[in-house]
C-alpha cells in the first residue's frame, strides 16, 4: 500500500465518483483506476463494488476507508509540525507555576497559544516556592513566581499579579471565635498551617511566616485548605481561593494588626540569553499583559 493509494481511495469516496477524484487530485481517472485495482489485488478484496453506476464501497472497502482517512490526518498534521517547526516553533516549553498564581487570567492567554500552536506540548507545573529554581536550572523556560532571587543579570523579569494573602481559621477554632484584634503572641498557641516547597532548597516565603512559629508542614493548598476548615490550625491563604469561604463563613479572617494589607508580589521571569523560538515568546508577551489585572 502506497501513500497515493490511501489519497485514491479517500478522493473517490468524498467526490462521490472517479471523474471527480481525478479532477481534484488532477490526476487522469485512469491512473485513479489503476491504484484502485493494484490497491484490491495487493490486499485479495474488492474496494468498490462493480455493481453499481456509482463506485460503492463494500465492507472491506468501508474499513480500510476508515483507517485512511485517519492515516492521512496524521500525515497532514505531520506536515504541519514540520513547517512550524521550520519557522521556529519549538514542539513543547515547559511553564512553572506558583501555586499561588491564580489559573483563571491565565486561561485566555492558553485557550490562544492552543490555537496558535496545536503542535506545541505545553508541560506545566505547580511549584510551592521552587519555581523560579525549575528556570535557573533549565528545566523549564519560563515561571511566574515570588519574588526573591531575582538577580538581573541572570534573569528576565517583568511583574505579574500581586496576590493578597489572608490569614483565616475556622470558625470553630478558639481564635476564630474571638472578636477583638489578635496579636502575634496569641497566634504562637496554635499550629501555623505553612507549605513545604517544592524546590531542593527551602525558599519559602517569609510573607506572614512567624519566628519561632510551631508549623504544620503541608503539601499543597487543597491540604491546608482541608485542614483549615477542620480547625486545626490558622494560615494565610491567597484572597482568590478563600473569597468563597469567607462569604459563606467557611472561614473567618483573622484580625492581626501586623498582618493587614499583606501581599505577595509575582513576576514573569526567564532565563536572559536562553533561546527563544515563537510559542515561548508569545507565552511570555501575553503573560506579562496579565499584570495589567489586580487579584
Amino acid at each position: 500500500m502506497t501513500f497515493e493509494q490511501i489519497r485514491t481511495l479517500c478522493a473517490i469516496v468524498e467526490e462521490g465518483g472517479f471523474r471527480p477524484a481525478a479532477e481534484r487530485l488532477h490526476k487522469s481517472q485512469s491512473s485513479l483506476s489503476y491504484a484502485i485495482r493494484q490497491l484490491e489485488d495487493e490486499f485479495k478484496l474488492r474496494v468498490f463494488s462493480r455493481e453499481s453506476y456509482r463506485p460503492e464501497l463494500t465492507d472491506a472497502g468501508r474499513a480500510l476507508y476508515e483507517r485512511a482517512k485517519g492515516l492521512l490526518q496524521n500525515v497532514a498534521e505531520f506536515e504541519d509540525l514540520g513547517r512550524q517547526l521550520s519557522q521556529g516553533v519549538e514542539a513543547e516549553v515547559d511553564l512553572a507555576l506558583s501555586a499561588l498564581t491564580p489559573l483563571p487570567p491565565l486561561i485566555p492567554v492558553l485557550r490562544e497559544f492552543a490555537k496558535r500552536f496545536p503542535h506545541t506540548r505545553l508541560r506545566m507545573s505547580v511549584e510551592i516556592f521552587g519555581a523560579l529554581e525549575k528556570v535557573r536550572d533549565g528545566r523549564a523556560q519560563l515561571a511566574i513566581t515570588e519574588g526573591r532571587d531575582l538577580d538581573p543579570g541572570q534573569f528576565e523579569v517583568e511583574p505579574h499579579c500581586p496576590i493578597k494573602l489572608i490569614p483565616v481559621v475556622a470558625p470553630s477554632h478558639p481564635l476564630g471565635r474571638r472578636q477583638k484584634e489578635i496579636s502575634q503572641s496569641m497566634l504562637m498557641n496554635f499550629p501555623h498551617l505553612i507549605l513545604r516547597s517544592t524546590g531542593s532548597v527551602d525558599g519559602r516565603s517569609s510573607a506572614g511566616i512567624m519566628e519561632g512559629a510551631f508549623t504544620w508542614s503541608l503539601p499543597d493548598f487543597q491540604t491546608k485548605m482541608t485542614l483549615l476548615k477542620a480547625g486545626l490550625g490558622w494560615g494565610h491563604m491567597p484572597h482568590h481561593l478563600v473569597e468563597k469561604e469567607i462569604r459563606a463563613k467557611v472561614l473567618v479572617k483573622l484580625k492581626v494588626p501586623e498582618f493587614k494589607g499583606l501581599e505577595e508580589n509575582q513576576w514573569v521571569v526567564r532565563r536572559r540569553g536562553q533561546n527563544t523560538g515563537l510559542a515561548q515568546a508569545y507565552l511570555w508577551r501575553e503573560l506579562t499583559k496579565v499584570a495589567k489585572r489586580k487579584i
